[in-house]
């Protein structure tokens, strides 16, 4: 997150209307007002938890600041005070509820809490003590360095039928016991009676702010006031005082009410504080399980690659894991350092559950994989140098990439604004560097790949898995999966586009391939050609074995422990984009693969017609010149891992037929043609030399049973 807490919370609980609000009616005072809002935060070493952001609040100096209220999750028990008559402030033996004198306030700004020590505390009636032990559990040094020492307004009321609105303006008020003082400049206090009337959420919030404080046993406003959830049968005092009688504070009681109590009750204490301004929320997700962790400094990601941070989806559809080398999915929270480290080319993953998982899962667990629907893996906006505008050719060689999230514009010798279109080079020259034209077309700061060629859910067979059809909901995306084959382009299409239309799912384009392509030869990726899924059952994510030949046309392949391994296996990773369990697999050998990229003006087999094609954004396609045929490679589409592969060369392979091939790893170079309008990357499980993720190809987009298709989602 590295982002200071006061812009956080006050951006969250502006934005968050499902569990906070915001109320700016009295004296512009935001607060989380949630009925159970992810609102933790590690503090002291302990839950705590974020009451809100209020503003105006002076500081000891006299400069007011919006500042953070948090309370400790866990109550201490303790006395407000039991000062005999005669002492300070207290008129009678049953103690003073001025706190600027209160044993409670001594506790928790200069006694054993405070100093995290043992001793001796008061309890109970007439300076009644008992000896007390926070050597584990009261203020660490480091803790208090975070505290915001305050002024706090302790003016009361003489009653608790008073409205949360109204009870804000009385506490900050001069209404007190006779030469009681109404502000208290200090560090560690309570809650006030109006906090807990506006914690209130749900559907009774409206209800809940317009009842008296002493009646929120009705209308369910107790049962969704999130301040008093956990303190159900007990009791919890406020810092302010009845202000017609020297004795009595106001408290929560266990019904949930506010009401009067002895300042010398010994009841459970929940300490509250303001923290300090400058502190950052650098890790978490505010849950009970992940809290916000808070610093006075940055964190300092170990990732030096500065790629753009993955995107998420506001519904949790896409939950982020981690891999363990042998498979082990374990789920992390979003601003886990340990998730993703492009620099160490390790790339984020996500996972989709199926509708009806198993359990429910928190940041910790290992997932199921029988709960797991697919995986997704996040490729970031990048620039990269280019080698190859024109007739230039240069040999497989590690693609210079920068990750960088703004668009590149003409700056001779530099850069280039990147040209969009078929056969276009623009103002751009070799050297410079240019934007990946799959991030401009999506307008976004990446995006999310299949990690495996999709799969049909529920076959146990390749011939269970080649049906024609666009029934998104037989969409998987997972290992040891059987490929979806058959499917014309827009059945492909349809089922792409309809899986998770709010991550605006699609099939994927031949830029998006080349943008996974050319980041896989980086310093990035795995900087060589993946090895080949060479397994003849069409089973996803599975890795030649090296000792088979795979450097001709046929390659061996086949099924089984003699021919291939799984990807979570040594000989597995070399098959991945990073040569590791993170990176995406399958693009090289399984299934031909479709792209949603066709000849301009030319549909084929594909299904489409003219005007249902018509129904879709054209950022779901790239366009190829009309003009083209096997071999014009300059109508490439800059970035689409197919022109710039040159030179090219015709020669024969052992199968006896001659056949293009590049100059990067001899993989098979075949442009569109009029009677092969539409893409296709990859080649198949037994395509040996002619197979790799710079692999292209060609065919008429209709019903073929060895040609599949891949998922791309924005989130």
């Amino acid at each position: 997150i590295n982002e200071n807490i006061i812009t956080y919370v006050t951006d969250l609980a502006k934005t968050d209307t499902t569990n906070l609000a915001y109320d700016d009616t009295v004296d512009k005072n935001l607060r989380y007002i949630g009925a159970d809002p992810n609102n933790y935060v590690e503090f002291n070493g302990e839950l705590w938890r974020i009451i809100g952001v209020m503003n105006n609040v002076k500081d000891s100096d006299g400069k007011s600041a919006s500042r953070v209220k948090i309370i400790r999750d866990e109550s201490i028990s303790a006395t407000w005070d039991n000062k005999p008559s005669g002492t300070g402030s207290s008129i009678s033996n049953g103690g003073s509820n001025d706190w600027t004198d209160s044993r409670l306030m001594q506790l928790l700004n200069s006694g054993p809490y405070w100093n995290r020590t043992s001793g001796i505390c008061y309890f109970g009636f007439n300076n009644a003590t008992r000896s007390c032990d926070y050597s584990s559990n009261g203020l660490t040094n480091e803790a208090k360095l975070m505290i915001s020492k305050v002024m706090w307004n302790i003016g009361g009321n003489s009653t608790s039928s008073i409205s949360a609105k109204a009870m804000y303006v009385k506490e900050r008020g001069t209404e007190v016991y006779t030469g009681r003082k109404t502000t208290w400049i200090g560090n560690v206090g309570l809650i006030y009676p109006s906090d807990y009337g506006y914690a209130v959420g749900g559907a009774v919030r409206k209800v809940c702010l317009n009842a008296s404080l002493s009646s929120y046993n009705e209308n369910d406003c107790y049962a969704n006031d999130w301040l008093n959830l956990k303190r159900s049968n007990t009791y919890q005092f406020t810092i302010s005082p009845i202000s017609n009688d020297g004795n009595l504070v106001f408290a929560i009681s266990s019904k949930g009410v506010l009401q009067e109590t002895s300042a010398h009750s010994g009841i459970p204490t929940f300490p509250s504080m303001f923290i300090d301004t400058k502190l950052y929320i650098t890790k978490g997700e505010g849950t009970k399980d992940n809290p916000y962790k808070i610093s006075f400094e940055k964190e300092t990601s170990t990732d030096t690659s500065n790629a753009s941070p993955p995107k998420l989806d506001s519904e949790g559809k896409l939950i982020p894991v981690t891999l363990a080398d042998d498979g082990k999915v374990t789920m992390v929270s979003k601003n886990d350092s340990d998730w993703y480290n492009y620099s160490e080319k390790r790339w984020a993953n996500v996972v989709i559950l199926n509708d009806s998982p198993s359990q429910t899962y928190k940041v910790g667990d290992t997932i199921k994989e029988e709960d797991i629907e697919s995986y997704f893996v996040w490729i970031p906006k990048y620039k990269y140098r280019l080698w190859n505008t024109g007739t230039a050719s240069k040999k497989a060689h590690e693609i210079d990439i920068v990750f960088d999230t703004k668009d590149t514009t003409d700056v001779e010798g530099k850069s280039c604004k990147t040209p969009m279109t078929s056969g276009s080079t623009g103002n751009c020259n070799n050297g410079e560097y240019m934007t990946h034209p799959a991030f401009i077309s999506l307008g976004v700061n990446g995006f999310w790949v299949g990690k495996f060629e999709t799969g049909y859910r529920g076959a146990t067979t390749i011939a269970n898995a080649k049906v024609n059809s666009s029934a998104s909901s037989k969409i998987v995306i997972k290992p040891n999966a059987y490929s979806w084959l058959t499917n014309t382009v827009y059945n492909s299409f349809v089922s792409s586009y309809n899986y998770e239309r709010s991550l605006d799912s699609h099939m994927m384009k031949n830029t998006e391939w080349g943008a996974v392509a050319y980041l896989s030869h980086s310093k990035y990726g795995i900087n060589n050609e993946v090895n080949i899924n060479n397994n003849s059952s069409y089973k996803t994510g599975f890795s030649a074995s090296p000792s088979l030949d795979q450097h001709t046309y046929p390659g061996t392949s086949g099924d089984g422990s003699a021919f291939n391994q799984a990807y979570n296996t040594e000989i597995g990773y070399l098959a991945s984009t990073t040569g590791n369990i993170t990176g995406i697999y399958d693009m090289s050998g399984g299934a031909h693969e479709y792209l949603s990229s066709h000849i301009s003006g030319n549909l084929g087999s594909s299904g489409f017609t003219t005007s249902t094609i018509a129904n879709y954004n054209a950022k779901y396609f790239d366009v190829y010149n009309a003009s083209s045929v096997d071999n014009s490679y300059q109508y490439r589409i800059l970035g689409d891992a197919t022109g710039e592969l040159g030179a090219f060369t015709d020669y024969e392979d052992s199968d006896g037929t001659k056949r293009p091939h590049s100059i990067w790893y001899n993989s098979y170079a075949l442009f569109l043609e009029s009677g092969h309008p539409w893409t296709s990357r990859g080649g198949t499980y037994s395509y040996g030399v002619l197979a790799g993720q710079l692999s292209f190809n060609r065919n008429t987009g209709g019903s073929i049973s060895n040609f599949g298709f891949r998922i791309v989602l924005v989130g």
